[in-house]
């Protein structure tokens, strides 16, 4: 619900990750998910507008991201869904290795 909050008004977080969420448990309640870390957000022009600046966490960042190129709301779904893989793996989907 955070994400489609800021898409709705243009803005992209740009670094959803495990530190970036924060769980609120009471008793005898559901826990709640909260999107924290805004530091890196940006607010876009309007919603099909576009960023190019390079940020975010490593395993984290989309494709477009990567290969620098221009990017809207959607890097935030990828980031979401590779977020949500280390939940259920404990790994982070496109880790970096340096075999050779």
């Amino acid at each position: 619900m955070g994400l489609k909050v800021l898409h709705a008004k243009s803005i992209i977080h740009r670094d959803v990750k495990p530190m970036n969420v924060l769980v609120k448990r009471e008793k005898g309640a559901s826990p709640t998910f909260v999107l924290a870390d805004f530091g890196t957000a940006v607010k876009l022009s309007g919603p099909f507008a576009k960023a190019t600046p390079r940020i975010g966490t490593l395993g984290y960042l989309s494709p477009e991201l990567i290969k620098g190129m221009p990017y809207g709301c959607g890097t935030d779904i990828f980031s979401l869904g590779a977020l949500m893989h280390f939940i259920v793996t404990r790994r982070v989907p496109f880790e970096q290795t340096n075999k050779k």
